[in-house]
């Protein structure tokens, strides 16, 4: 998350220090921290950040006044005309309290540069649009909108894309997002999804308009801080605090959460609380958007991505995403060692009845040996953690589920299936979705394969993929539909004893 220990220990000690600026002469003055955007007039100090009246010209001391101003979250404390002003931009470059440099401050033999005085920022990379569009690599060459238009691909692959100018993607603000191969053999890429792509540059702290340079505005100094993406693990909470991201305080936060789909989650736990968190259910890129009303009554809006990725391999499947409603079904995800003699519903099969450890008994309700070592707690959402394991069994609703194995050794193999238990109040088929993972990096996304139910626990079964793992920890694969066609493999009830 974005919070850090740093940041937390900083708020502790101005609380500490606050009770020393009556000691050192200081008080704050009725408010002055002055209304701004982030940038700055060297002019008016009292706009620049706040004045801490009480040391005359020949009391205010420059180290005294750079504490005071620490302990209130300001970088600098300089003495101008009598007062100790606290500014949040860097501190005077030429150390004469002018705000402007030139004198050589840092004695290293040249002028200082005037901190006030946008970046030197290296040569703008441009948009690098070209004539033609080129497969495979995901972007959007001749900037028409879409990207590899065109292209032949093999049904549910995966592949990272930007959707923005080629030119700048991967440079600051501008973040990849991925598209889908729809189809089967022959098939054709969908949109991309989940890119984020050049905005017009704004003091906060982030690379908005992709261009190689933070913040390259006349007198940028930011008081709103906007990160560009991060990463997190699945099946865990994720903190949103509001001083993060303005650690001036007294803002007011809101949260948005575009998650990715087949995830439950519907956004933030508290959208309108200055702290609170969202749940990470499956791995896939959740992006979020802060909208902060600073104490002034300005609004700043930063939008960011997590990448919210697990070890090993890990499959996910959810159902009947576009269906409203309160109606619900119960689809089942199994999850098979490869042993074709055997075929399914038993201990070669990872599902509902032998894979999900109950947190009361989970040494009872976890039944099946494959022989693999546990993975750390943490990285479940059940109290043992166990390989393989079912760790989101939906019974009512449409999903999420999956089932993860970490440490799979080098060319072991597995089946991925699908059986539709019961149709419950929705009495209807249900259209299966299907995403698999390797190391972290979504491989093929399946679906959506359209099966019925015939009455409770005989509906259709869908066979999927078999997935060969790969590399000494098995976070690479090797995945192969077992759609023939133009179709995918789905079967009566009555094919489970077959492999």
């Amino acid at each position: 998350m974005i919070r850090n220990a740093g940041h937390e220990g900083r708020g502790v000690a101005v609380a500490g220090l606050l009770l020393l600026l009556p000691a050192l002469g200081c008080s704050p003055a009725d408010d002055t921290i002055g209304p701004t955007d982030g940038r700055f007039d060297r002019a008016d100090t009292a706009g620049d950040g706040i004045i801490l009246e009480g040391l005359d010209g020949t009391t205010c001391d420059p180290a005294t006044c750079t504490e005071a101003c620490a302990a209130l979250g300001y970088p600098v404390g300089t003495c101008v005309d009598g007062a100790c002003s606290c500014r949040p931009g860097a501190p005077d470059a030429d150390g004469d309290d002018d705000g402007g440099g030139g004198a050589d401050g840092d004695d290293d033999g040249g002028a200082d540069a005037d901190p006030d005085a946008p970046l030197a920022c290296p040569p703008d990379p441009g948009d690098g649009c070209g004539p033609s569009e080129i497969c495979g690599n995901g972007s959007d060459d001749n900037c028409d909108g879409r990207v590899d238009e065109g292209c032949s691909c093999v049904g549910g692959e995966v592949q990272s894309c930007f959707a923005g100018p080629p030119g700048r993607r991967g440079i600051g603000g501008c973040v990849d997002g991925t598209m889908v191969c729809t189809g089967f053999e022959f098939g054709s890429w969908g949109p991309c999804e989940g890119s984020l792509l050049p905005e017009p540059e704004v003091c906060d702290g982030k690379d908005n308009d992709c261009n190689d340079c933070v913040d390259d505005l006349e007198e940028c100094r930011p008081s709103v801080i906007c990160p560009t993406e991060d990463h997190a693990a699945p099946l865990n909470w994720y903190g949103l605090h509001c001083d993060d991201f303005y650690p001036e305080g007294g803002a007011d936060c809101s949260w948005a959460v575009v998650a990715p789909a087949g995830s439950a989650t519907t956004g933030a736990e508290s959208p309108a609380a200055e702290d609170t968190r969202v749940y990470f259910d499956i791995s896939g890129d959740y992006i979020i958007t802060v909208t902060i009303v600073d104490p002034y009554g300005r609004t700043h809006v930063c939008t960011f991505v997590v990448h919210v990725r697990g070890q090993g391999i890990r499959v996910e499947m959810w159902w009947n995403e576009t269906v409203s409603g309160d109606s619900v079904s119960d689809v089942d995800l199994h999850f098979h060692r490869n042993r074709p003699s055997s075929g399914w519903f038993n201990a070669d099969d990872c599902y509902y009845a032998n894979c999900v450890v109950n947190p009361i008994l989970p040494w009872v309700s976890y039944t099946i040996a494959w022989g693999y070592p546990d993975s750390p707690a943490t990285a479940c959402a059940r109290s043992r953690c166990p390989n393989p394991r079912l760790d989101i069994d939906d019974v009512e609703g449409w999903g999420p589920e999956n089932v993860n194995i970490d440490g799979a050794h080098d060319g072991d193999l597995f089946r991925v299936a699908v059986h539709y238990y019961d149709d419950d109040t929705w009495d209807g088929p249900a259209d299966v979705m299907v995403r698999i993972y390797c190391g972290g990096t979504p491989r093929v996304v399946y679906g959506p394969a359209r099966i019925n139910n015939v009455s409770a626990g005989t509906g259709e079964i869908w066979r999927v993929a078999d997935i060969v793992a790969r590399g000494p920890s098995g976070d690479d694969c090797e995945i192969t539909s077992l759609a023939s066609g133009s179709a995918y493999d789905i079967r009566p009830d009555a094919s489970r004893s077959g492999f």
